[in-house]
């Protein structure tokens, strides 16, 4: 599983990236370029029809089916607020017009969005952390995670992921997470653990 984390303050701006799942060894591989327009991302005024996540796995691998999720929480004191969303596939990185020239041999973009049933749900807790944040402030995250299967028996010595996240209608696809090794960061965990699919 590998995620993208962020804490914010009262202001709801980046205070912090890592990866939950890989720990902050990857922190190194979240572009210098990416980190301003990643600040800018506000996730209780960004329309959540226009957020999307995408993610380049080896061929070697495959997002389970109901496997990449959206985790936001929020506390403030007496009180957390914690919603999980599945993200839906709509397409792969051939058809997004900023992520086409990153498809490269060996690999696949897999592209995913809120589902359309879950905006509503979305809003409704929206709503609920602006309260809590006008009332009392707190400190909210937001994570989105991928749980991956194999499609082979083979499995490479290297697994490179490289993760993009898009919240603007008109924006592109901005890098998150590029080249981290999966086999590195998880320090000795075994990829044949990794069910097949």
């Amino acid at each position: 599983m590998t995620s993208l984390r962020f804490d914010v303050a009262s202001a709801l701006r980046w205070s912090a990236l890592g990866l939950l799942a890989i720990g902050l060894a990857a922190c190194g591989h979240v572009p210098l370029t990416s980190l301003y327009e990643l600040s800018r991302f506000d996730p209780l005024t960004v329309d959540p029809a226009v957020i999307r996540a995408a993610v380049r796995l080896p061929e070697e691998l495959r997002p389970r089916p109901d496997g990449v999720t959206m985790d936001i929480a929020f506390e403030a004191p007496g009180r957390r607020l914690a919603e999980r969303f599945v993200l839906a596939r709509v397409g792969d990185g051939a058809a997004e017009p900023s992520l086409r020239g990153e498809v490269v041999r060996g690999t696949a973009v897999h592209v995913f969005r809120l589902a359309p049933s879950d905006v509503d749900r979305l809003m409704a807790l929206r709503r609920e952390i602006s309260a809590l944040k006008a009332g009392s402030g707190g400190k909210g995250s937001m994570s989105v995670g991928a749980a991956a299967c194999r499609t082979s028996a083979r499995v490479p010595k290297r697994l490179l992921i490289t993760t993009w996240l898009k919240f603007e209608r008109a924006g592109r696809f901005v890098p998150v997470v590029r080249d981290l090794d999966l086999t590195a960061a998880a320090q000795g965990a075994k990829t044949e653990a990794t069910p097949q699919c």
